[in-house]
């Protein structure tokens, strides 16, 4: 016999149909179906924000990584390289290819003892393994977009001349930096571009970004703090307004960074984009003497 839900078995009741002072009858248990609608996607970002890593810990590491960039450009004074005729000249092209390889190597041995003291995994720093066709893409793209925030600092820096004309001087001191660049064979450009990226990109983007995020709890933070930055060490050379455009390429880079999730696609945009650059001073010159050429 089969019996509804909170109903007696007959021996619970008595031959008359009433129930038993002594039996009480349980209430039934309803179950309640669980949530089965849409669940939250993880962050893309969840990789970078460093989530193992107290932010006391993120505080004291930042604080290594500061130091590391005042500190770094130093480094090559320790390194004083004499020309080859005995003048006591110092020959300027070698002591800067020195002075990057020992800021890039810094900043690798950096990145590799932040990894390893916090057991973190090294995708939390943009390191990511395999996958490298869609890395290299990522790199097109952010070069792409480096041109584009590049273009977009132009045309403000052309607005700020045309309502402050004494301005232009400032601008000058940036095309006096790419060309007072030494002239060096494809190698050792290569060699010295290739220390630039690794180094840049390792303090600003790999490092800098996943640490002040985990700080003050902000992407958007951290991308000001890193640009800004970025920008400000760039003046002495180049200038307030070569600042603004370096600060908008380091705004994308740092955009490009997040978006990818990959420290070698902006490394290798970085490269690109700075040998580039490079090209077009050392063609501007003759590009200009063609110019005044087809004019007469």
């Amino acid at each position: 016999m089969r019996l509804r839900e909170g109903e007696l078995m007959p021996e619970d009741q008595s031959q008359f149909g009433v129930q038993r002072p002594d039996v009480v009858a349980r209430p039934a248990v309803v179950a309640r179906p669980a949530w089965a609608g849409p669940q939250p996607r993880p962050s893309r970002l969840r990789a970078l924000e460093l989530p193992p890593l107290r932010r006391r810990d993120a505080v004291l590491d930042l604080l290594l990584v500061l130091i590391a960039t005042i500190i770094a450009p130093n480094l090559a004074q320790l390194f004083v390289v004499f020309d080859s005729d005995g003048g006591g000249i110092p020959d300027i092209s070698l002591a800067l290819i020195v002075q990057k390889c020992c800021e890039a190597s810094l900043a690798v041995m950096l990145l590799a003892y932040l990894v390893l003291r916090n057991g973190l995994p090294p995708a939390s720093f943009g390191l990511r393994r395999g996958k490298w066709l869609e890395q290299l893409a990522w790199s097109g793209a952010t070069l792409a977009g480096v041109y584009v925030a590049l273009l977009g600092g132009v045309a403000l820096i052309f607005i700020i001349i045309s309502l402050y004309p004494q301005a232009a001087g400032d601008m000058s001191r940036r095309v006096e930096f790419l060309e007072a660049f030494p002239e060096l064979r494809l190698g050792p450009t290569f060699v010295l571009l290739v220390a630039v990226a690794i180094h840049e990109e390792i303090i600003f983007r790999g490092l800098l970004l996943p640490l002040v995020r985990r700080v003050s709890g902000s992407w958007v933070a951290a991308v000001a703090a890193s640009s800004l930055l970025f920008a400000a060490l760039h003046i002495p050379g180049q200038g307030l307004l070569g600042g603004l455009q370096i600060l908008g390429v380091s705004v994308a880079l740092s955009l490009f960074f997040l978006l990818s999730r990959s420290l070698p696609a902006v490394m290798l945009a970085h490269f690109l984009f700075d040998f580039v650059q490079l090209q077009l001073v050392r063609l501007l010159p003759d590009l200009q003497r063609m110019a005044e050429q087809a004019g007469s």
